[in-house]
């Protein structure tokens, strides 16, 4: 990676897919599911790159289902990257939703949120992000 961005002048970047979540209420249950799917959605893979690790609430949810990376591996990715595209289509409303034991642990349980386009006939629009992007 380091030869081929010196030697070759080479930037190495990534494109990633997030969708934006809103509360279905202001409870702070609903809030965190929203952030759960967030790093779920967007933190598994970015958070390595930038920190070295996945977000700890992921690593809390999923247990020892996750990957672990050693130290080594943790410093080779970290920072491995020199720009980082985002596509984003879409938002969703993210509701908390329990953990139950009849329901086996995967990744769509993971993040205990419930995901909609719709809450009580209202549908999400187009939720603007453009104030927190930076455009080249």
């Amino acid at each position: 990676m380091e030869a081929m961005q010196a030697g070759k002048n080479g930037k190495i970047g990534i494109t990633l897919v997030c969708h934006w979540m809103v509360p279905v209420f202001e409870a702070k249950i609903d809030k965190d599911a929203a952030q759960h799917a967030i790093y779920f959605m967007f933190g598994w893979f970015m958070d390595p790159l930038t920190y070295g690790n996945y977000p700890r609430s992921m690593q809390s949810l999923a247990g020892n289902r996750l990957p672990k990376y050693s130290k080594q591996q943790s410093c080779i990715v970290k920072g491995s990257y020199d720009f980082l595209g985002l596509n984003y289509y879409t938002a969703n409303f993210a509701g908390n939703v329990m953990s139950s034991k009849d329901v086996p642990p995967r990744y769509l349980t993971d993040f205990h949120a419930r995901l909609s386009c719709k809450l009580k006939y209202i549908q999400i629009a187009f939720h603007s992000i453009s104030k927190s992007l930076i455009y080249y």
